[in-house]
């Protein structure tokens, strides 16, 4: 009897000893369980979603110090929408998306660098090159992001591996707007924003935040929301872009002359390139849904009625608001000397001064003291020659520099005309 006990005993030592290893080998090993989703991948969350990606850190760091800063690709409204601030946004805006700036091409082409308008736009075979205004990257950093871009494994079945549930079988797909293909705003076209870029979508002309007249040339999207349809500031009831109709075309009058002054300042374009810009005018089809949200039909509704002559375009506070009084005193010998010198002889003189600008003596400190410039500065702004274009057009800052087709002033005649200014 006691040999019988001590046998059983052993039967239940070996058993609990079997049971104890599903500790180590897991419950699903000895019990599996058909309903089980399967465990996820070392790339997935916790809760069985696909972990975005980044572009390599040697990457960003090239977009980091090439493609960032005001008016480029960053902040909430970044170029083109295209977002590099961190190593993910700029995966999400690259890698399988469509190129604004040319119809069926893709940003980043996973495998195909070549082919990549990313790459096509770094390496200058597609205009403007990038980065616009600043050094193109060495030949050092286009192999890198090359060398990324062949690595890439195009293996996402939707775009740029944003979140999706691991089981998408599981999952009922929502037929509402948020699955509608996006439309991107309408832009010019290369070839036509390529001419823009070189000749006049610069910082101090028709280039960033401070664009003159509020006229942004610097990429194809601005290009196209201050152009189409859009209300000259200077041509009263004039349209800088009318679809179809360059003859009546504000922006292409400034151009040929036919309006004055002749745009770009300082020279003319070349006889193809305002060809280009003429046949895209003539072409030029308004889009159907979003856009340009000053853009209405052209041939429908009062000519005088509508969102353009209408609303904040000719209401807003360039036009409106309480009157600056600016306090006008004679301007001080040393710097009318300088006007007499450098901008009287051939330009700002006579019965038609150049912009209406008169420098002759007895005349230049009411044209210059709190009179609104083209590029909604003032050319004189009491106290303060970092926000009066007089100044940053003689020192360089502001295109086209003055006096217009000669050398910039003399420092010692920079520094006297900003000490005036600070004076006043």
């Amino acid at each position: 009897m006691q040999h019988a006990s001590s046998a059983r005993w052993l039967l239940w030592v070996g058993i609990a000893a079997s049971l104890g290893r599903c500790t180590v080998l897991g419950d699903e090993a000895l019990f599996p369980q058909k309903d089980v989703p399967p465990k996820p991948a070392s790339d997935a969350t916790g809760d069985g979603a696909s972990v975005i990606k980044a572009v390599p850190d040697a990457v960003q760091a090239i977009f980091t110090a090439s493609c960032l800063g005001a008016g480029c690709h960053s902040g909430a409204s970044p170029q083109s929408k295209l977002g590099l601030d961190d190593a993910e946004t700029s995966y999400k805006a690259l890698v399988g998306v469509s190129a604004l700036g040319k119809p069926g091409a893709i940003r980043v082409k996973p495998k195909d660098a070549a082919s990549s308008y990313l790459m096509l736009k770094l390496d200058g075979t597609a205009q403007p090159m990038m980065p616009l205004g600043r050094p193109p990257l060495s030949a050092a950093q286009l192999a890198t992001v090359k060398a990324w871009i062949d690595a890439l494994e195009d293996t996402a079945p939707v775009p740029n591996d944003v979140v999706q549930p691991a089981d998408p079988g599981a999952v009922t797909p929502d037929p509402g707007p948020s699955d509608a293909p996006t439309v991107p705003d309408p832009e010019v076209p290369a070839n036509v924003q390529a001419i823009f870029a070189k000749s006049c979508g610069f910082v101090g002309c028709h280039g960033g935040p401070n664009a003159t007249s509020g006229l942004r040339l610097d990429s194809a999207a601005e290009s196209w929301k201050t152009t189409v349809n859009v209300p000259a500031l200077a041509g009263a009831g004039k349209l800088r872009i009318v679809p179809k109709d360059p003859d009546a075309s504000y922006l292409v009058q400034k151009l040929t002359g036919v309006a004055l002054p002749m745009m770009p300042q300082g020279g003319k374009l070349d006889p193809a390139d305002l060809q280009v810009i003429v046949d895209w005018v003539k072409t030029l089809e308004l889009p159907i849904g979003p856009g340009n949200d000053l853009v209405t039909p052209v041939d429908t509704g009062p000519p005088d009625v509508g969102p353009v002559d209408a609303g904040p375009v000719d209401a807003g506070p360039v036009d409106s608001g309480p009157d600056i009084v600016f306090v006008v005193t004679p301007t001080p010998k040393a710097v009318q000397d300088i006007f007499d010198d450098k901008c009287t002889p051939s330009c700002h003189s006579g019965v038609n001064p150049s912009n209406g600008l008169n420098l002759e003596s007895g005349k230049s400190a009411a044209s210059l003291i709190g009179k609104k410039a083209d590029s909604k500065l003032y050319f004189v702004l009491p106290g303060d020659p970092s926000q009066s274009e007089l100044y940053l057009k003689v020192t360089g800052v502001s295109k086209p520099t003055m006096p217009l087709g000669k050398p910039l002033l003399e420092q010692e005649a920079q520094d006297t005309i900003k000490n005036w200014i600070k004076s006043l």
